[in-house]
């Protein structure tokens, strides 16, 4: 599986060792820090990564409609039983009030609402609802500290809102134009706000949906198929939803995911105590290892390496736990797991792997529907993808098994021909990552099996699977339609 790494303060200085230590996406969260701290913690992961020689990707997250309290001078408790207001006011909060910065939002807040403060830790219900005022009287039914610009979840209030707001549109035209590979959208309801975005980003990034809304699952299939990605956002999730509803939507999700071949990434607390201590609970182990057995392609780190003391520790443990579940007998074979839907393009795959046993699956290719049929399917051998497009490289970091490679051209532009071989390519071609080299030190030359779609494939020496109509034998080649 593959790691994603929020950025932030505590891992801005050590990006090198995140990078060796096994991170292969690096997230920056718009919900922090200003554009200036973003673009040159940005070009400070390049350049990491170069030195490194490994190829990562870039991750856009934006805020999306969060809803936030104002500020306090400092934080305040609020006693169970005791009444708690929210108001327009932008004076700073109180132990009895604070701003609440979202009037229009105010206005659809009903009596007897609740609202979940600083992700479910303060719970208040609405028992006077002034609309026109600006004012809502709550009690606190379930007390605790609150701080400034913590945020607000409204589990039974149906908001209709888009999942972007105009603070994401300027995020977005700036991560557009750093280049960013992939781009978070965040409490993503319904397949139409990942063709909003659509349209903004087009083939520029490609779009990974949140799941953390009630209707997001309701509706995730249609999202799936709209989407490039998903990604399980446990924590604003697992407040919307009751916490114990959250692993069979966790299940939901990604099972959803691999029936459409999208990568799928799974967030929030994976190893949450090493905010603090140097090793993980029991627990969050097992959690990670669940995911990675369940079938997600990557799993996150967020407060981990943003604001932990243990960024580097945390990546390594994560990197130590789900590898070790893959080679583990228990993870599901390659076998049980063509049951998924398969694409005509990858019908012959089964066959290939078993020719190539033992050996790495190397697929020549300038995109990633192939490769990204052939991740889904969790082959038990490694994939390579060699590629010519830088671009489609670095957004290949996210797909569970895949090594990406640069090398010189080798596809005129106007042949769609992608093969994909049994066999070591020559590891002085590629570039930009230094494992590749250490993933074939030890390989033995092979005679290749070879898909080709080129639909004016000829027989070679190897046995193959094309997409040519026309089938014919020799004594040292099979092809079949």
């Amino acid at each position: 599986a593959k790691i994603v790494a929020t950025l932030g303060p505590a891992s801005a200085a050590c990006l090198s060792s995140l990078i060796e230590n096994g991170v292969d996406v690096f997230r920056f969260n718009l919900s922090h820090g200003d554009y200036a701290w973003h673009e040159k913690v940005r070009n400070d992961a390049i350049q990491a990564a170069a030195k490194a020689g490994k190829i990562v990707a870039l991750m856009l997250d934006l805020q999306g409609p969060k809803i936030r309290v104002g500020v306090f001078h400092e934080p305040v408790t609020l006693k169970t039983g005791s009444t708690f207001v929210l108001d327009s006011d932008s004076t700073p909060g109180s132990s009895e009030r604070v701003q609440f910065p979202h009037r229009d939002i105010m206005d659809l807040i009903q009596v007897d609402s609740v609202l979940l403060l600083d992700d479910g830790r303060v719970k208040l219900r609405v028992v006077e609802a002034a609309h026109g005022t600006g004012k809502l009287s709550c009690r606190v039914e379930v007390g605790g500290e609150l701080s400034s610009h913590k945020g607000v979840n409204l589990p039974n209030t149906h908001l209709p809102i888009t999942s972007m707001t105009e603070k994401d549109r300027r995020d977005l035209k700036f991560g557009l134009s750093l280049g960013f590979d992939y781009v978070c959208l965040s409490f993503v309801q319904r397949a139409s706000d990942i063709e909003e975005a659509r349209a903004i980003i087009g083939s520029r990034a490609k779009i990974v949906a949140k799941i953390e809304k009630p209707n997001a699952v309701i509706h995730i299939e249609s999202i799936a198929q709209a989407a490039d990605a998903l990604m399980v956002a446990r924590g604003d999730l697992g407040v919307e939803i009751p916490q114990w509803k959250v692993p069979p939507a966790q299940r939901l999700i990604v099972r959803t995911a691999r029936k459409y071949h999208k990568p799928v990434i799974i967030a929030t607390q994976m190893l949450d105590s090493m905010t603090t201590a140097p090793v993980p609970t029991r627990a969050e182990v097992a959690d990670v290892a669940a995911a990675v057995y369940m079938g997600a392609d990557a799993v996150m780190l967020s407060g981990e390496t943003t604001t932990g003391k243990h960024p580097r520790e945390a990546v390594t443990f994560l990197r130590r736990i789900a590898d070790e579940a893959v080679t583990d007998d228990l993870f599901p074979s390659t076998a049980a797991l063509l049951a998924a839907p398969t694409l005509p393009r990858t019908a012959g795959v089964g066959g290939m792997i078993h020719i190539g046993e033992g050996l790495p699956v190397v697929v020549r290719s300038h995109g990633l529907s192939l490769i990204t049929e052939l991740s889904s399917r969790r082959v038990r051998t490694p994939l390579v993808l060699m590629t010519d497009n830088p671009i489609a490289a670095r957004q290949a970091c996210l797909l569970w098994g895949v090594v990406p490679a640069l090398c010189p051209p080798f596809l005129d532009p106007a042949d769609g021909t992608t093969e994909i071989e049994t066999s070591a390519p020559d590891p002085q071609r590629a570039s930009g990552h230094s494992l590749l080299r250490a993933l074939f030190s030890h390989s033995q030359p092979a005679r290749p099996a070879t898909i080709s779609t080129n639909t004016n494939a000829t027989p070679s020496t190897s046995t193959s699977v094309s997409s040519n109509t026309s089938t014919s034998t020799s004594s040292s080649s099979t092809s079949t339609s």
